[in-house]
């Protein structure tokens, strides 16, 4: 009997983690590059992106820096309003990011991405890792 309520108890009090998108881009100038689209997998009213250091998918390096930023933002498919744009010159894990308006569970989203304007460097921007809306 005590191990049903238990098994119970952590059934109720499981939050949900949401699924994550890898993506990577390689930005030669400041146009605008977008993910792919993706249904949001809970409620959380916000979502996570983490920045690699080396993408995992090839081993090169990323090149991210005060420098050389990277700016982005989540988008969703209808009534696009639900988020601001965001800029990084450092390395991040699963940061939480405040959606603007209220998203929901099977809302399709995706990320628009680009090489910030700020960005001193001519260099083109590598960067990759991961999202969850």
């Amino acid at each position: 009997m005590l191990g049903m309520v238990c098994v119970c108890a952590m059934m109720f009090s499981m939050t949900a983690f949401a699924v994550n998108h890898d993506f990577e881009f390689e930005f030669r100038d400041l146009n605008n590059q977008q993910t792919g689209s993706y249904e949001k997998s809970d409620n959380d009213q916000k979502w996570h992106i983490s920045l690699d250091t080396v993408n995992a998918r090839t081993g090169k390096a990323n090149n991210m820096s005060s420098a050389n930023i990277f700016g982005c933002k989540m988008h969703r498919n209808y009534n696009d309003t639900v988020d601001t744009y965001h800029t990084f010159s450092n390395y991040v894990s699963a940061y939480p990011i405040g959606y603007s308006s209220t998203v929901y569970k099977n809302d399709v989203m995706h990320m628009v991405a680009k090489k910030d304007s700020n960005s001193t460097s001519s260099a083109s921007l590598n960067i990759s890792g991961r999202f969850a809306p």
